[in-house]
């Protein structure tokens, strides 16, 4: 499922005028895809070509897939620092807050710094366990309801 989300915006961003080459990654369950262009591109035009195959792309993503998080990164915008936070007595969910309601919004009120939304943990995840008796007698196959979905952030 990851590749094929990656996969489907990778492929229409190559539509984007002055796009050289498109690199992606995954990165802690998310996907990160990269975009470079040719020197002399209009950067304007791209990014909005790049926002239009975007809300093109996610007509065709599963349910529940989150929006992405599109940024133009140049020479400029390269991180300076990175933040980690750990605990021994806060909840993975109590850090996530105190990072996305506390620390961030400090740092984006700061000229010139951006504070993209922080990523990290443990990913929550869902345990299906199937009896194969009573699948069998509804005729039924695990792998013929089952769809997963999975967030994204570009």
């Amino acid at each position: 499922m990851e590749s094929f989300v990656t996969n489907y915006y990778e492929y229409h961003f190559l539509y984007v005028t002055g796009v050289k080459t498109v690199e992606s990654k995954s990165v802690q369950g998310n996907a990160l895809i990269k975009i470079i262009f040719h020197e002399g591109t209009d950067m304007s035009q791209a990014a909005a070509e790049v926002v239009g195959y975007v809300n093109r792309s996610r007509a065709f993503m599963p349910p529940g897939t989150v929006p992405p998080f599109i940024t133009r990164f140049d020479a400029g915008s390269v991180p300076v620092g990175q933040l980690i936070f750990s605990s021994e007595t806060r909840t993975l969910g109590e850090i996530s807050d105190l990072a996305l309601f506390n620390v961030r919004p400090m740092f984006s009120t700061l000229p010139g710094v951006s504070a993209p939304p922080p990523f990290g943990g443990s990913a929550k995840s869902v345990i299906v366990r199937l009896d194969p008796e009573k699948c069998s007698a509804m005729r039924l196959a695990p792998m013929r309801w089952w769809q997963p979905s999975l967030n994204i952030m570009l």
